[in-house]
């Protein structure tokens, strides 16, 4: 693993392990900002860690490059390296898209919980469900803004 922590030297080498076996919580995403590295998470992270969008999308990619450059170089499979990039970029569209309709919490709770799901799924090398809004949960934990649109449907041109 040495390699993969020399592509992302700043990064603390047993997040990258946790990434690469599944392991990683969302609600610790907060460790993978670059802009918060020399931050201390004394009691771990929290939703006040997460005060928006960009708090959550920024670490997000980090994440998701981590996964990627893993994936490429020990799966030797196109298709997997395909899925987790293109799951990435479809998912942070969804996380757009739900932060201009609905308040911040809840989207924030709607990714923690999804975010979970997929560790799931991956653990099975499945990197295909972040592409696949979970409906259920939205109706659970998502509040409309004042004035947003009706209806919610994601745009997804990888489906």
């Amino acid at each position: 693993m040495g390699w993969l922590n020399a592509q992302f030297p700043n990064i603390d080498p047993g997040l990258i392990l946790k990434i690469v076996q599944h392991e990683f919580l969302p609600i610790d995403l907060a460790r993978l900002d670059p802009n918060r590295r020399y931050d201390k998470f004394v009691d771990g992270c929290s939703s006040t860690t997460y005060p928006t969008l960009g708090s959550v999308v920024s670490p997000l990619g980090v994440y998701f490059r981590v996964l990627q450059t893993w994936v490429a170089a020990t799966s030797r499979d196109v298709e997997a390296v395909k899925a987790v990039s293109t799951s990435a970029v479809c998912y942070a569209s969804q996380l757009l898209e739900l932060n201009e309709e609905f308040q911040w919490p809840g989207v924030l709770e709607y990714h923690m919980g999804f975010h979970e799901q997929q560790r799931q799924n991956m653990t099975r090398g499945d990197y295909l469900q972040w592409r696949v809004a979970d409906q259920e949960l939205m109706s659970h934990l998502l509040v409309k803004v004042p004035g947003s649109r009706e209806g919610w449907a994601p745009i997804n041109p990888f489906i």
